[in-house]
């Protein structure tokens, strides 16, 4: 089988070294105090939905961060998964992008992009929620469980949070129903469990609506889940647009930690949840967040063995790191 080129190690970690060395004259960034006149490269970034582990970058580009690096930053959200924001990918309708392992299964079936960085928020943060009822994952034998979309990353998270309970996907009926509201779902009592991620966890806990079955981080071992992909063709055609991109990101991390009040007080706007709920995930989050935009080249040749092993990717492939 053809060996893809992923970039793990050579253009990830480069590009990480790079951002902290800013060049002169690069799309707008401030020589000597005065800002250049150079022309902004737009990028249209791709991920799985707008919540609340993407509002420093929104943050960021409300402050002009994506800007003063030379980026007309043009965030675009697809509620049914990773799969979606990967056809937008292939059909050149965006230009980068990051989200989850849907990103390395693309590649290994000959998608023109490669991963170029890490988001600052790496780990596998699918929880399996279930119904009141439901006491144990192994109480969902013969129930419905609704999951993003087939192939996505909650999809793959609830057929390892099965195995390890010593079901599998026959036991279950799998709803892929990306893109609806989970809430409404657990609540019609049409499913017995939904695969979620933080703050909707926590506030379906604290609302009474559900309880935590099991946590997919406690099943995968050594794992990345999370990856930034660029398109060949940009890595070709203008690699200093990705570096601004990932110095961008960076900033505007390094920005959100310390102005904490700005990026609560938005995310709440945005996304209409409880402050409470909203200053509790912070609170958790951001002290764990890695900055450094690297990948975990062990963790991701763990998602490779987990991925072979839900057969989303040929056991054949062999993916090669770029010396």
């Amino acid at each position: 089988m053809k060996r893809l080129s992923l970039l793990f190690l050579s253009l990830a970690l480069s590009l990480v070294w790079f951002v902290s060395q800013p060049k002169e004259g690069t799309g707008g960034e401030p020589q000597n105090g005065i800002p250049t006149s150079s022309p902004l490269t737009k990028i249209r970034f791709v991920s799985t939905g707008l919540d609340a582990k993407d509002m420093h970058i929104v943050l960021g580009v409300e402050k002009g961060v994506f800007k003063k690096n030379g980026i007309d930053f043009q965030f675009i959200p697809f509620e049914k998964g990773g799969p979606e924001a990967l056809a937008a990918a292939a059909s050149g309708q965006a230009e980068m992008g990051g989200f989850g392992t849907p990103i390395l299964i693309g590649i290994s079936r000959g998608l023109q992009i490669k991963v170029v960085g890490a988001p600052v928020q790496k780990e596998i943060l699918f929880v399996l929620v279930g119904r009141p009822d439901i006491k144990t994952v192994r109480d969902l034998k013969g129930q419905t469980i609704a999951t993003g979309a087939l192939g996505g990353g909650s999809h793959q998270s609830a057929l390892k949070i099965l195995a390890a309970n010593g079901l599998n996907d026959s036991d279950v009926k799998v709803a892929a129903t990306g893109g609806t509201n989970p809430e409404l779902i657990l609540k019609s009592g049409k499913v017995a469990a939904v695969v979620v991620s933080e703050p909707i966890v926590t506030k379906f806990e604290l609302a009474g609506i559900g309880r935590t079955l099991a946590r997919a981080a406690d099943v995968y071992g050594k794992y990345q889940h999370s990856y930034i992909f660029a398109t060949n063709s940009l890595i070709k055609n203008n690699p200093e647009a990705i570096r601004g991109v990932l110095k961008a990101q960076k900033e505007a991390a390094e920005y959100t930690a310390s102005h904490q009040e700005e990026l609560i007080a938005l995310t709440i706007k945005t996304l209409g949840l409880d402050e409470a709920l909203v200053r509790s995930y912070f609170k958790k989050t951001i002290p764990s967040w890695d900055k450094s935009g690297s990948v975990d080249v062990e963790g991701a040749n763990g998602a490779f063995r987990i991925l072979k092993d839900l057969d989303e990717i040929d056991k054949n492939y062999n993916p090669k790191v770029d010396q």
